[in-house]
């Protein structure tokens, strides 16, 4: 016998028609809860990365293999140096001086600097510098002044195997990228967690009965449009404070998506499957079936046993005259067969009828008419 069950529509959408619905169409996040857990969490990993590709990937790319962008400007724009028998040898001044950053190298040997101690007073006003000269760099960091000595770094290094070391740096930083994008993976899931607990908060206002698991999967859909703002604020020249204005997003989305699955609650059932007359809340058929799914139609029992006029529940043949159990009936019978009389009950006792009332006997000393009895 075929069963019906009611058809998941939500998986049937692509991650990107939903990615789209999720920004604008409140109505469809009661599709969303029909969606199987490996789709919700492929949603966020999808969603995550298009972050990570406008946000960074994208900006690096275009800065390591531009003509003109700035990493591969920084590299070509390196003078000639080496770094022999711990003397250093540049073929220029350089010296950079911006947003609390210094830099200055100059290996003149007839000019160097103070021990790193010495030099403390002269970079106060900065929070990172490097300086070196032809003996020793001095480096300062979080408030922290170090000076290092080359002849300490027992190694030779000139400008040609900075540039063979290039193709390693490639691949240095594009591991760095994948370590970054599992991190911001794992703050968005740990970011809806925050909006799920809000929109328990939410529910419960509103009436709507909805698990902590259906509220988190809603969730993973909310951050669609505040993540795509957020990438689109990161290309803009100044900083907006957007922390909290990033979860108030997400929060109202899933307030008025809970709106919209209180409406349409009579049609649905609790976990989003649509209920449809004739069928229950598992998806299966009801006019006409049993509550296991049996089909009952006029004339067959509960168990899909034939009941035809004259029969009983389990098939066995009834006639006029004749009980439940085949055994004949008579008028006069009762239904054990025994006789019955007028006056007389199905288990022969005897029963007055109306105008009717039985001999006494006058020998009966319960009888209340008789005058011996004292009673």
């Amino acid at each position: 016998m075929r069963l019906h069950t009611a058809r998941r529509r939500g998986d049937d959408m692509n991650i990107f028609k939903e990615m789209a619905l999720s920004v604008y169409s409140f109505g469809s996040y009661r599709q969303f809860l029909q969606n199987k857990k490996g789709k919700v969490f492929g949603f966020g990993i999808v969603l995550t990365a298009i972050y990570f590709g406008i946000t960074m990937l994208i900006p690096f790319a275009i800065s390591a293999f531009s003509s003109d962008g700035s990493l591969r400007s920084t590299i070509d724009s390196i003078p000639d140096f080496e770094l022999e028998d711990g003397e250093l040898w540049v073929d220029d001044v350089i010296e950079i001086d911006e947003g609390g950053t210094y830099i200055y190298i100059d290996t003149d040997p007839d000019y160097v600097f103070y021990d790193a101690d010495d030099m403390a007073p002269y970079l106060s006003d900065y929070s990172t510098a490097l300086l070196m000269d032809c003996e020793k760099m001095i480096m300062k960091s979080n408030g922290q002044i170090q000076g290092v000595y080359y002849t300490e770094l027992d190694m030779d290094f000139d400008k040609e195997d900075l540039m063979e070391f290039i193709p390693w740096l490639y691949v240095i930083l594009a591991i760095g990228m994948v370590i970054v994008y599992i991190w911001m993976a794992a703050l968005f899931f740990l970011g809806v967690l925050v909006v799920a607990l809000l929109g328990m908060i939410a529910a419960s206002a509103l009436n709507c009965r909805l698990t902590f698991g259906q509220l988190y999967l809603l969730g993973v859909y909310s951050r669609t449009l505040p993540l795509l703002i957020k990438a689109v604020l990161s290309f803009l020249p100044v900083s907006v404070p957007y922390f909290v204005i990033n979860f108030a997003i997400s929060v109202i989305i899933l307030i008025m998506a809970i709106r919209k699955i209180n409406e349409q609650q009579p049609a649905y059932g609790y976990n989003g499957q649509q209920q449809t007359a004739g069928y229950g809340y598992n998806g299966q058929q009801q006019p006409g079936y049993g509550y296991n799914g049996q089909q009952q139609q006029p004339g067959y029992g509960y168990n899909g046993q034939q009941q035809q006029p004259g029969y009983g529940y389990n098939g066995q043949q009834q006639q006029p005259g004749y009980g439940y159990n085949g055994q004949q009936q008579q008028p006069g019978y009762g239904y054990n067969g025994q006789q019955q009389q007028p006056g007389y009950g199905y288990n022969g006792q005897q029963q007055p009828t109306a105008g009717y009332s039985a001999p006494q006997d006058p020998q009966d000393p319960q009888n209340p008419q008789d005058p011996q009895n004292p009673q």
